[in-house]
C-alpha cells in the first residue's frame, strides 16, 4: 500500500501549473503544424531583429488553414479527418483561422522569431500547389493523373461500345418466333 499523503489538486497554484502545461502542449501542436506548413512553401522562422518578410495572401491562407486544422485535430481527435477539414474550412470562412494565425505570428515576433523565406527563389509554389490540392481533396493526396495510355484504352472501349450498339440497330435476318 502506498502511504503518501493525499493532495488537494483543486488549488490555484496547481491549477496554474496544469493550465500552463496543457496550453504549452496545445500550442506546441499548433506550432508544429505552422512550422510544417511554412517548410512546405520554402519558409521558416528565425531569430532576427529585421521585419518579417511579407506573406502573400495565398501563403497566408495556407498557413491559417494548417494552423486551424491542427487545432481541430488536437481538440477533437476522434471526429475523423473529413470533419477536421470541414471544421477547418469553417474556421477559414468565419475569420477565426486568420485571427489565430495573426495572434501566433505576433507572439512569435515578440519573441524575436520572424517569418523568413529560405530561398532566394522566393516561395516554393510547387509545395503550395501540392498543399492546396490536398486541402481541396479533404486532406487526401490528389488523385494521380491518368497514365498516357489511358485515353487510348478509353477510346477502344468507346469504339467497342459503339460497334455493339450499332450492331443492335442493324437489321438482322428474320428470326422465326
Amino acid at each position: 500500500m502506498y502511504n503518501a499523503p493525499s493532495i488537494d489538486i483543486a488549488t490555484m497554484p496547481i491549477a496554474d501549473k496544469v493550465h500552463r502545461y496543457a496550453n504549452a502542449k496545445y500550442y506546441k501542436a499548433l506550432l508544429d503544424a505552422l512550422q510544417a506548413a511554412a517548410n512546405e512553401v520554402g519558409c521558416d522562422f528565425a531569430l532576427s531583429s529585421r521585419d518579417a518578410a511579407y506573406i502573400p495572401e495565398d501563403i497566408y491562407e495556407h498557413l491559417a488553414f494548417n494552423l486551424v486544422l491542427a487545432r481541430e485535430q488536437y481538440l477533437r481527435p476522434a471526429i475523423g479527418s473529413i470533419a477536421h477539414y470541414e471544421n477547418a474550412e469553417s474556421g477559414m470562412k468565419d475569420g477565426y483561422a486568420h485571427l489565430l494565425l495573426r495572434d501566433v505570428l505576433s507572439a512569435l515576433s515578440e519573441l524575436g522569431l520572424k517569418w523568413r523565406i529560405r530561398s532566394i527563389e522566393y516561395y516554393d509554389r510547387e509545395g503550395l500547389q501540392r498543399a492546396q490540392a490536398r486541402r481541396t481533396n479533404g486532406g487526401f493526396p490528389p488523385l494521380p493523373e491518368p497514365a498516357a495510355s489511358a485515353p487510348s484504352i478509353k477510346a477502344d472501349v468507346s469504339r467497342l461500345a459503339d460497334e455493339f450498339f450499332n450492331g443492335l440497330d442493324t437489321p438482322k435476318e428474320d428470326i422465326p418466333t
